[in-house]
């Protein structure tokens, strides 16, 4: 079984995640929220964590430099261009999916503390969702999308691979194709910011929107304070 790795640009990479975190330091900043409501805290949140992906694509470059493993004290006899490649597309792969989860948490976070809010008390996260989309009336094209990404996100859980019966979901002119025991292929950055960007443009655009009559629905984190030890 083979399955298709594209080549990453890293440099086109790092300017589509930095147009992704100007859109949600905007919606952000556009918010008719307070900055404690977990409505407008979520882009916040979103945004820390595509920052961090940023951050980790641009210091992957200096993988590919043997500069790099001399200043940190590597033994350098047997680095050569393809483990610099390799270690370059190991550290990548795990930026893009530890992003792709934390989003996640922050995104069923959100959607516990909107249904919370709205007296829904269910604690699968699906069936949970599934009361969301009744009690606000999602439209279909966000119904889809949460699919997608939860299945994506079951699949991380299981090495990759789709465990559950097939499922096919069309959203956006695309067909996401999931088929049981075998590897998803909607993994690659690309992929990602595209779900996340229609994430925030549409599935929280309309939630928020949906939930407006509740006067405030105060983040978990709103009285947390951190103080760094010295």
């Amino acid at each position: 079984m083979k399955v298709s790795v594209p080549k990453i640009d890293i440099d086109q990479l790092i300017q589509k995640l930095d147009e992704l975190n100007k859109k949600c330091r905007m919606k952000r900043s556009g918010s008719p929220y307070g900055k404690n409501d977990a409505r407008s805290w979520i882009f916040e949140l979103l945004s820390i964590h595509i920052q961090n992906w940023l951050l980790n694509v641009t210091l992957s470059k200096q993988l590919c430099s043997i500069e790099f493993y001399k200043n940190n004290g590597y033994e350098i006899s047997e680095i050569n261009d393809g483990y610099m490649d390799n270690a370059q597309i190991g550290y990548l792969n795990d930026a893009k999916n530890s992003f792709f989860l934390l989003v996640f948490i922050q995104l069923e976070n959100y959607f516990r503390l909107v249904a919370n809010a709205k007296g829904i008390s269910k604690w699968k996260i699906t069936e949970l969702v599934e009361e969301i989309i009744d009690k606000f009336n999602l439209n279909i094209n966000n119904i889809k999308l949460w699919e997608i990404i939860r299945n994506l996100r079951n699949s991380m859980h299981n090495g990759g691979f789709f465990n559950h019966k097939d499922d096919k979901v069309s959203y956006k002119k695309k067909v996401y194709d999931f088929k049981k025991n075998q590897p998803i292929n909607y993994g690659n950055p690309s992929d990602y910011i595209f779900l996340i960007e229609e994430l925030i443009e549409n599935l929280i655009v309309e939630l928020n929107s949906k939930s407006s009559n509740i006067e405030i629905i105060e983040h978990n984190y709103a009285n947390i304070s951190f103080e760094r030890e010295e």
